[in-house]
């Protein structure tokens, strides 16, 4: 219902300022960082945050967090 209204209405969607505003930064950034000392994996980052792999470099920049581990 959320993603149809969105459409309805034009408004462009950004899932990595969403998950920030959803999760919070403090666990965004432990999810970050527990990736970044290989602690979790992807598919651990989308049961946590509901974001795909593919966003984390914006989030990471977002947040201002240097992400060295990044994988495209």
């Amino acid at each position: 219902l959320e993603s149809q209204r969105v459409r309805i209405q034009g408004v462009r969607s950004y899932p990595d300022k969403q998950v920030i505003d959803r999760c919070g930064k403090l666990l965004v950034t432990c999810v970050l960082d527990a990736y970044e000392r290989g602690s979790i994996d992807s598919i651990e980052i989308y049961d946590v945050l509901k974001l795909k792999l593919k966003y984390l470099e914006k989030v990471s920049d977002r947040l201002g967090y240097p992400l060295h581990r990044w994988v495209p």
